[in-house]
């Protein structure tokens, strides 16, 4: 997938790269339901953002009907790990909720739409998926012309269940408002729709007369023209493509972007950087058992600053980290 979005934060250091993985587990568990590894992953989802306990809800409800039997491996991992972890945080942390929590919890739905509305727009993905449904409607007509019932098995069963799974997702953002950069919210849902749109396109075709004799280079050509298209769209508020490292970054209802970390001249990999990093880390290698163990304590709120220091205890100035 070359949507901006998953490209700029699958390397992020953040949590929205296993957000972004996380899609493909529900795909997985909605594909393979009597696989316990995959419902376990799915349980394991709330771990990453709390908030993906919607969807996770949504899915075992879509598995207790489809399958006639109650997914326990997902519930009880989910169950498992969530309790485990709240344990350790009212013991060590001596509260329910992480800073974050209450650092954005809040309700502000028309924020959150004006996020949902420029998240989408940025590749027309609501065109994208007006195309999408459109071919699964003409697939839809050519099956019915032959068979009477669609089994729980079938591909159309399954991306109906991720749309589920995608729409849920959307409840939280649009709740409290998005967030301040673009896309890191709308993750799962993103990729969880791209995965329901998976085979929409080829389905109707191969179903045309001798499709096979042609389909074998159309295909590969449609995909890698998708590919392209989608590779060179970007947010409408930029003023170039992100991958020139160029682009000013206005906001639109307070909402920025990524781009403008890319581009700060402490975060480039350069000479000068890299000779610094090999003093730290002689320095490190130096280091006394008080710096060793942080005896220090500082407060910081720009991550390059704080991760050079190294040799102390950083409480972040903001409340987003827990001493």
């Amino acid at each position: 997938m070359t949507h901006y979005g998953v490209l700029a934060y699958f390397s992020s250091g953040l949590e929205t790269p296993l957000v972004e993985l996380a899609a493909c587990a529900f795909a997985l568990a909605l594909l393979r339901p009597k696989r316990r590894l995959f419902q376990v992953l799915v349980g394991l989802t709330p771990l990453i953002r709390p908030e993906l306990t919607v969807p996770c809800l949504v899915l075992i409800g879509v598995l207790w009907l489809r399958e006639r039997r109650f997914p326990r491996w997902l519930v009880g991992s989910s169950l498992g790990f969530g309790v485990a972890w709240l344990m350790f945080r009212v013991y060590y942390y001596a509260d329910f909720f992480p800073n974050t929590y209450y650092l954005k919890d809040e309700t502000n739905f028309t924020q959150g739409y004006h996020y949902l509305a420029y998240s989408f727009g940025s590749h027309h993905l609501l065109v994208v998926l007006g195309v999408m449904l459109a071919f699964a409607a003409v697939e839809t007509w050519l099956r019915r012309r032959r068979d009477t019932q669609v089994p729980s098995g079938h591909p159309r069963f399954v991306r109906l269940a991720l749309l589920a799974c995608a729409v849920s997702a959307m409840v939280y953002p649009l709740k409290v408002g998005g967030d301040m950069v673009y896309y890191r919210f709308m993750a799962f849902p993103i990729c969880v729709g791209f995965l329901a749109c998976a085979g929409v396109v080829e389905a109707p075709l191969l179903r045309l007369p001798n499709a096979r004799r042609y389909l074998r280079w159309v295909l590969p050509a449609m995909g890698l023209a998708t590919a392209t298209l989608s590779a060179l769209a970007y947010p409408s508020k930029l003023t170039k493509h992100p991958a020139t490292l160029e682009a000013k970054v206005p906001h639109y209802h307070g909402i920025a972007d990524s781009a403008w970390h890319r581009q700060i001249a402490d975060l480039r990999p350069s000479a000068e950087r890299g000779r610094y990093d090999a003093e730290r880390l002689e320095h490190y290698r130096k280091a006394t058992p008080a710096q060793l163990a942080g005896v220090r304590v500082d407060t910081g709120g720009w991550c390059v600053a704080d991760y050079r220091r190294w040799d102390r205890t950083v409480v972040h100035e903001w409340g987003l980290t827990e001493p």
